[in-house]
């Protein structure tokens, strides 16, 4: 039993120190990184500025193969900071019909390639690291085709 549970232990260590993570963004304000469920398929992402201020724009570009045709697609995200939960948010962004985002309707093995632009006063972060869980289900059955963990740290 106690061999088990070593091997157990280590294993667990080992599974945690494969998981690559992607550096999107550092500088003397913030940092933003993230690591993926399945790296078999990582997406490009850029954030510009790289520059944290309470009154700041921001711009996130995505380009990324989904695996499954987009005609139906939810993401949920929740935003923790140390062990508080800040927001929990699931959002319908494909549901067939009258759809507001471009990339909706995408068949599998197309390029996906969209920007997302918001204000920081919207999510008013204080000092700290952040942990961001998101995930993205597509088609009726909602299967999982996207899922990874953002790690921001605003320095300021």
């Amino acid at each position: 039993m106690l061999l088990y549970l070593r091997w157990l232990s280590l294993s667990g260590v080992f599974i945690l120190a494969t998981c690559k993570t992607y550096m999107v963004c550092q500088s003397p304000t913030m940092d933003i990184s993230y690591t993926l469920c399945d790296e078999r398929n990582p997406p490009i992402i850029l954030f510009e500025p790289c520059v944290y201020s309470i009154n700041g724009k921001f711009r996130t570009s995505i380009s990324w193969i989904p695996k499954m045709n987009l005609h139906r697609l939810s993401v949920s995200v929740d935003i923790w900071y140390g062990p508080m939960t800040v927001s929990e948010r699931r959002t319908i962004l494909c549901s067939g019909e009258h759809d507001e985002f471009d990339f909706c309707g995408t068949l599998k093995g197309e390029t996906v390639h969209t920007w997302i632009e918001g204000r920081f006063k919207q999510f008013n972060f204080a000092k700290g690291t952040y942990t961001i869980n998101f995930n993205a289900f597509a088609g009726e059955q909602e299967e999982c085709i996207f899922c990874g963990t953002i790690n921001l740290t605003i320095k300021v």
